[in-house]
């Protein structure tokens, strides 16, 4: 589509160009850090265990079971990160964090071993590993009790741009950084979860004085160097793709910060946090995985996405209340204020807003799946098998031979 229209990312919409592209991509890490040399020889040991008529993608989606697992019997206990949990929901949380954090590993390595992989399986990997991040901040927030939601939104955010950072680097430069030299986001993981269990061991309030701005502080840094470090290798980077182009593709992050840090003192978020960081957190696999689309298909991500709209709306009731307080001597403004309820209608755009972005999770995971799989002609729980990608027509070369490279190299068939 033309216009507006063209410019939302709406529903998923492959073009037979970029289909071609994911047959031909080829994923290509960085460095593994400090921690991975140790673990990876483990995980391939380990990986000789498992049948090899396991497909890479059950064992992906039994991580994300334990994904939600550990975020729903969180959210069961508490939404305002205020209350006291049990200790031995943390203690088990934090040992099926590290059982995902082994799936994670594994997943890529079976595939590997068998030569099952394949874009699909990339696609589902690295989008799982978003929502895990989004869903660890929620988990560390209840450990923290961090009862205010912009702490929270200054812990979750700067991990949303390292993320993001590291995919649009991809896009650009054909290799994924995940940390600086030997300390990458395999030590980050086993920070966070070390978090959490020290939590099931001591208790949430030995965590009292860190959960302050204060406290916060190395993490954000931490968050915002690996951005940084990923802003300035696409930046650097030689491409026919001018620097303000490149830029374009942060447009939607940028919307979505902007927008989410307003909702985010409402009054819906200040009274249930832990449900706002839930949204976050599905927001945080959807615009991730739309930027390792982008890679695997070499197509450019839209500026416009229907879920980050979505926030315009509590954003406008927002703006409205704040100017009519900011007016109030006015007797129009006063009147609207005293018969407006404007918090009961935050907490009505605050549940619709979990049913909009949880639906349009939903919705569009199945839609790119489905297409996918379409397309490669296999099930998503069933083994790759190769694309035979149709053979381009003959035609008949009517020009006399030529030896000339140039000329060769600029014929069209």
């Amino acid at each position: 589509k033309s216009g507006i229209l063209g410019m939302i990312d709406i529903a998923p919409a492959f073009t037979e160009q970029a289909l071609n592209s994911l047959m031909k991509n080829k994923y290509v890490a960085g460095n593994r850090s400090f921690i991975d040399d140790y673990i990876y020889e483990f995980y391939v040991k380990v990986s000789a265990f498992i049948p090899k008529s396991v497909s890479p993608n059950v064992i992906t989606f039994i991580g994300m079971i334990d994904v939600f697992a550990c975020a729903g019997l969180i959210l069961y206990y508490d939404l305002t990160f205020s209350k006291i949990i049990p200790s031995w929901v943390f203690i088990l949380v934090s040992g099926l964090l590290l059982l995902y954090q082994a799936l994670d590993a594994l997943d890529g390595i079976h595939a590997r071993n068998i030569k099952a992989c394949s874009p699909l399986g990339q696609l589902f990997d690295h989008a799982i590993d978003g929502i895990l991040h989004g869903l660890m901040t929620v988990i560390l927030g209840e450990s923290f009790r961090i009862s205010n939601s912009a702490l929270g939104i200054f812990i979750l955010h700067p991990l949303l741009l390292s993320f993001y950072t590291a995919h649009w680097n991809l896009f650009y430069s054909g290799v994924k950084y995940t940390g600086y030299g030997m300390i990458g986001l395999t030590e980050a993981q086993l920070v966070g979860i070390g978090c959490i269990a020290v939590t099931g061991f001591f208790g949430q309030e030995m965590w009292s004085s860190f959960a302050t701005l204060a406290g916060s502080i190395p993490i954000f840094i931490v968050e915002m160097g690996m951005s940084l470090f990923c802003f300035i290798r696409v930046w650097n980077i030689e491409s026919s793709v001018s620097r303000l182009n490149r830029l374009y593709d942060l447009v939607p992050l940028v919307m979505f910060v902007i927008l989410s840090c307003i909702w985010s003192v409402t009054a819906f978020c200040l009274a249930y946090p832990a449900l706002m960081m839930t949204v976050f957190a599905m927001m945080f696999f959807l615009l991730n995985g739309k930027m390792v689309i982008s890679c695997i298909t070499n197509v450019k991500i839209k500026v416009l996405h229907l879920e980050v709209l979505y926030f315009t709306v509590p954003v406008f009731f927002y703006a409205i209340e704040k100017g009519l307080t900011l007016y109030k001597s006015a007797p129009f403004c006063a009147a609207l204020l005293a018969t407006i309820n404007f918090d009961s209608i935050q907490f009505v755009v605050g549940f619709s807003m979990i049913i909009l972005i949880t639906e349009r999770t939903v919705t569009y995971t199945y839609l790119v799946i489905s297409s996918l799989t379409s397309y490669l002609g296999y099930g998503f729980f069933e083994m790759p098998k190769p694309k035979i990608l149709p053979a381009p027509e003959d035609k008949p070369d009517i020009r006399k031979p030529t030896h000339n490279k140039k000329d060769q190299a600029n014929r069209q068939y």
